[in-house]
């Protein structure tokens, strides 16, 4: 289950660096 949650670490960090990239000015939500 570690691998698992390594896996959902990475997704997430791309996904909110993603999410950073297309909406910067959205920053203050998260």
């Amino acid at each position: 289950m570690e691998e698992f949650d390594q896996f959902v670490d990475v997704v997430a960090e791309q996904m909110l660096a993603l999410w950073h990239h297309l909406d910067p000015t959205e920053d203050t939500m998260i």
